[in-house]
């Protein structure tokens, strides 16, 4: 199962945390269904444009994966096709130098070729902004998506290539370095955060959808 939004009810999820602010590694990964190829899907934190942490799937096709801190620091990579489930992974690495070595992204699996505007930052932003999370709301544009999301996760550690590959094949988010797993919202029926417990608040009436299982 799943969560389904649409832009023209505002349909959108919230959750109050700073799981995003102020940390050297984060990976934030979840699966999409895109309901046509020029549509916007959008999960993390996207409120203030200088300062957020979020995979960003625009109308233009393309995927902006961002990891502002006070200016520019993203990437950019081709959107997958419409009406197919896609599973969308962002690792941010501070530790790293360059902007390719800290900040690495994948669709299905595969290791994205980025295109990149800015300099990724050491560290993600300590805006306050970025406490305020959502799922399917690009709120600095302010821009609502439509399609469908499931397995949301984000962990305090940049995740390897091999556990992207792993989750991307079916493996759920609590099954891939738990004890650095943040936050899991599987969107199964129940809005739940199966790690840390904190509140999702469903914002205009998202509905439960079908999610076919992925197998490895």
């Amino acid at each position: 199962m799943a969560y389904a939004f649409t832009s023209a009810g505002s349909q959108n999820l919230s959750v109050t945390s700073a799981i995003l602010k102020s940390q050297s590694k984060i990976t934030l990964c979840g699966w999409v269904y895109r309901n046509a190829a020029v549509t916007t899907q959008v999960f993390g934190s996207s409120k203030n444009a200088n300062h957020r942490f979020a995979i960003y799937s625009y109308i233009d096709n393309n995927i902006y994966w961002t990891a502002n801190n006070g200016g520019n620091g993203f990437g950019t990579s081709a959107t997958p096709a419409g009406n197919a489930w896609s599973h969308l992974a962002q690792v941010f690495d501070g530790t790293q130098t360059g902007n390719a070595n800290r900040l690495k992204c994948y669709v299905n699996g595969i290791a994205q070729t980025l295109y990149f505007t800015g300099t990724v930052p050491s560290t993600s932003t300590a805006n306050a902004d970025v406490e305020d999370i959502r799922i399917n709301f690009a709120q600095s544009t302010p821009e609502y998506g439509n399609g469908r999301y499931c397995e949301i996760g984000v962990w305090h550690e940049a995740l390897t290539a091999a556990e992207i590959a792993s989750l991307s094949k079916g493996m759920t988010c609590d099954k891939v370095r738990p004890q650095n797993l943040v936050f899991y919202a599987p969107l199964v029926r129940d809005l739940i955060d199966q790690k840390g417990g904190l509140t999702i608040t469903n914002n205009n009436g998202a509905t439960v959808a079908n999610h076919p299982r992925v197998y490895a």
